[in-house]
């Protein structure tokens, strides 16, 4: 996967658009595809990609690693945009290159600071 194609809804790909931006290998047996057909893991959020996840990785974490099912089609096409690895998804955040586990340890990390460790 190398882009969320962005635009693409599950409607267009149900309608014949083919996704130009990730290939799936179809001679895996089981099968595990995200929001319109793109790729994403086993325990992944069918309503998400591997891409559209990771690229809310930065700090502050701010949005959540997948739209709500109830959003509209512009809100959900938000999570399908090119991020490279130095933009945010969010304004005012760092992005941390794709690593949702960096976010998380610079929050641990913070937090300790505040916690005393004495007796």
């Amino acid at each position: 996967m190398w882009g969320n194609d962005p635009g693409v809804t599950p409607e267009m790909v149900q309608s014949g658009t083919e996704l130009s931006e990730s290939w799936i290998n179809e001679n895996v047996a089981v099968m595990h595809h995200g929001w319109g057909g793109r790729m994403n893991g086993p325990v992944d959020n069918p309503n998400s990609s591997c891409l559209s996840c990771h690229a809310t990785a930065q700090v502050p974490m701010m949005s959540d690693f997948a739209f709500r099912a109830d959003d509209p089609i512009d809100v959900k096409l938000r999570w399908f945009r090119n991020i490279k690895p130095d933009e945010s998804f969010d304004p005012d955040t760092r992005p941390t290159d794709y690593s949702l586990q960096i976010p998380i340890s610079i929050n641990f990390f913070e937090n300790s600071k505040r916690v005393s460790l004495s007796k």
